[in-house]
């Protein structure tokens, strides 16, 4: 596939999860009919598949694929700790959407996955600093 139609693939893909998503809240907060069921079942199928792409959009044409490509020391551990990102984001989605239903569980899942997100923005910032320092001035 090629990359202009993988991107429309993505944005099409990120409109219509958040769309869903957005409605899906509105009609759990409004208690409508068919809430629960977007809420539950939906609206995290859409934020996993959305994970999905990013995290195969990012692995073939990242702005890191070509650092890694350049064998830059620390553009491969980015690049894993950005992919682990994209993972722990659709579980914090599926946390947050747990919580509005009042499922057991939903706070020990947003702690963690929050946590985790933490966590990775530090190594990521620590990484990028490395990696740009490591780059030819200009």
């Amino acid at each position: 596939m090629k990359k202009q139609s993988f991107q429309g693939v993505l944005c099409v893909l990120a409109g219509i999860s958040f769309a869903i998503i957005f409605m899906a809240v509105m009609f759990k907060f409004l208690h409508f009919p068919g809430g629960d069921l977007l809420l539950f079942i939906v609206a995290p199928a859409m934020m996993t598949a959305l994970s999905l792409c990013l995290y195969i959009y990012v692995s073939k044409y990242g702005a890191l694929k070509a650092y890694v490509e350049e064998e830059k020391p620390y553009a491969g551990f980015l690049l894993k700790v950005e992919r682990i990102a994209f993972n722990t984001l659709a579980i914090l989605g599926v946390a947050i959407i747990f919580r509005f239903c009042h499922l057991p569980g939903a706070v020990q899942l947003l702690t963690y996955s929050c946590f985790t997100l933490a966590i990775l923005s530090l190594l990521a910032g620590f990484g990028t600093c490395k990696l740009l320092n490591q780059s030819p001035k200009v």
